[in-house]
């Protein structure tokens, strides 16, 4: 798991969000946030505002590729 995708992981959970909820409000399927939770998946930046936004705290950008 990538740094970036659990830290995701622990703010989705901590929401009681499921991963196609989180999805379907960023707009990218259940299966990207999986893949991206997993470290299989990169986001770019216009995404990870989304999921910052949408989370409620904001993912760093360097976070992204750590």
């Amino acid at each position: 798991m990538s740094r970036i995708g659990s830290e995701i992981s622990r703010l989705r959970k901590e929401k009681n969000m499921t991963q196609k909820q989180l999805g379907k409000l960023v707009g990218v399927s259940e299966g990207f946030i999986a893949e991206v939770e997993a470290g299989r998946r990169v986001m770019n930046d216009e995404l990870a505002a989304r999921v910052s936004k949408v989370l409620g705290r904001e993912i760093e950008k360097y976070d992204l590729y750590t």
